[in-house]
């Protein structure tokens, strides 16, 4: 007869041991209540004495069990959400060589801006007025509206709203002078050792200042 197997062994084992625990009683002839014994050997009395209390926890536990509420609307705040914004965030850096709010928050770039801006006023203002006299051009009056505003509203605009406006003011000068807008947007961002990108956002705010009055005042572009 072949050897049995570990598993098979182990099996028996088990079976030999709880023959222990369980004792077989004559039913047939047990007319003595007496005679009668538990079969099982295993119950644990603690917790069937205990076992009022304990269903009385368990119910109180799940009476004040909050029940978890998961949003139906995506708030943006998920793990995934950011992370794929970062990675966004970090291309559109590496294209743009920095983020739109370092590229407003350099003061440099706005002292440099308006030392040009003064040059060209100082060079051009009689040039303007005798043209303003002989045929009416359509960027002057964006342009002197710019530099009104920025003298009365100095105090409540911030420094990238102020560096934005003279951007602009800027951007209407060359296109005064009879460039096109594709070349002096991006005149305006060469002056400022910017890209493609910011002089896209220069021509978006000379065309939301034409429209309002006024140009975005977050950092948004």
């Amino acid at each position: 007869m072949p050897r049995p197997n570990k598993r098979i062994q182990q099996c028996r084992d088990i079976a030999k041991k709880r023959k222990f625990f369980v004792e077989v009683t004559d039913i047939s002839s047990s007319d003595d209540g007496n005679s009668i014994e538990d079969e099982v050997g295993w119950i644990d009395n603690k917790i069937e004495n205990e076992a009022d209390q304990i269903f009385s926890t368990l119910m109180k536990n799940m009476e004040t069990l909050k029940k978890f509420k998961h949003p139906l609307v995506n708030l943006g705040n998920s793990c995934i959400t950011k992370y794929r914004k970062k990675i966004k965030a970090s291309e559109n850096q590496k294209k743009n060589r920095q983020t739109l709010f370092q590229l407003l928050s350099k003061k440099s770039s706005q002292e440099n801006l308006g030392s040009e801006l003064q040059d060209i006023d100082n060079q051009n203002e009689g040039e303007l007025k005798e043209k303003n006299g002989e045929e009416p051009i359509k960027y002057i009056p964006f342009i002197e509206k710019i530099e009104d505003k920025l003298k009365i509203e100095d105090q409540q605009l911030t420094s990238g709203h102020k560096m934005r406006l003279k951007a602009t003011q800027y951007y209407f000068h060359l296109l005064e002078r009879e460039h096109s807008k594709l070349n002096a947007s991006q005149m305006v961002a060469e002056m400022l050792n910017r890209g493609v990108w910011f002089a896209r956002c220069v021509r978006s705010w000379a065309k939301a200042f034409k429209n309002y009055g006024d140009i975005p005042k977050d950092n948004r572009g």
